[in-house]
């Protein structure tokens, strides 16, 4: 069997997201794959991430962190994966006349609860799929509402915004809006606050401050062995550093920073 079929047996049996290195160990101990490489837990790493990165939402694997996968929400497999060639796909199929999405479905199921306390992502599915709220014939609901929670928590915290829900561990989700006022208020202010703040900073600072903040903001990204060059005679760089894409993709590049009220247009770039 291919690693990357292999990996989603894993995956799929799991119900959740595993580290890569997780998954390696599985796959081997299973005896879905075999290998005499001398890394395959990099070689794991390094198949799902060209797979979702070359074929985008659908592929059957989606990142939920650093050095995480999970199963791809948008598309899963009906059947498993064959033994030589590739698997047989088939989009997850969802009625979208009565049902919602699973967001919305766990939303509804935790708002109902009648504790009104976080439950587990197998329990949310579990009710969701009793009152009707979701219908799907994949094999693996759980994982995919899973999936769908991180993958909407992840997005809306990287647009700076209050996600609708909150991990409390252990596969345990509840809502945002159960935050006491004054906390999801004082969250709110503070990142509020710290949008105009940093603005205010990129506007005023000089030249200089500038490409280093630049410099921080590309280390906040993920990159490595950032290094702001001399504002003069630079070339053109303002800095260097390294893309490290899925703890095996390596890119140095170069940076050049603007900092204009418009558009940089089409020539400059």
């Amino acid at each position: 069997m291919r690693a990357i079929d292999a990996a989603f047996v894993v995956l799929r049996d799991a119900g959740r997201p595993l580290h890569y290195r997780e998954i390696t160990t599985r796959m081997l101990a299973q005896k879905l794959w075999a290998t005499r490489g001398k890394t395959p837990w990099e070689t794991v790493n390094a198949r799902l991430t060209v797979d979702i990165k070359d074929r985008g939402m659908t592929s059957r694997f989606v990142r939920t962190g650093r050095g995480l996968f999970g199963l791809n929400p948008n598309m899963m497999l009906e059947t498993a994966p064959v033994e030589h060639g590739s698997p047989q796909e088939q989009q997850e199929n969802v009625d979208t006349d009565d049902s919602l999405s699973f967001t919305d479905a766990a939303e509804r199921v935790l708002s109902e609860s009648n504790d009104l306390e976080p439950l587990h992502y197998r329990t949310i599915t579990e009710r969701g799929l009793e009152r009707g709220l979701i219908r799907t014939e994949g094999r693996t609901p759980a994982a995919t509402m899973y999936s769908s929670i991180l993958s909407e928590i992840r997005r809306q915290e990287s647009r700076g915004e209050s996600p609708r829900f909150v991990q409390h561990g252990g596969g345990i989700v509840g809502l945002g809006a159960w935050l006491p006022i004054e906390v999801a208020g004082l969250i709110e202010e503070k990142n509020r606050d710290v949008r105009q703040t940093l603005l205010h900073r990129a506007l005023a600072a000089s030249p200089a401050e500038f490409e280093n903040l630049v410099g921080e903001l590309l280390a906040a990204m993920g990159f490595e062995d950032v290094r702001v060059t001399n504002v003069t005679s630079d070339g053109g760089v303002d800095v260097y550093g390294t893309l490290v894409v899925g703890d095996a993709v390596r890119i140095r590049m170069a940076v050049q920073a603007k900092r204009w009220k418009n558009n940089v247009q089409a020539p400059v770039v």
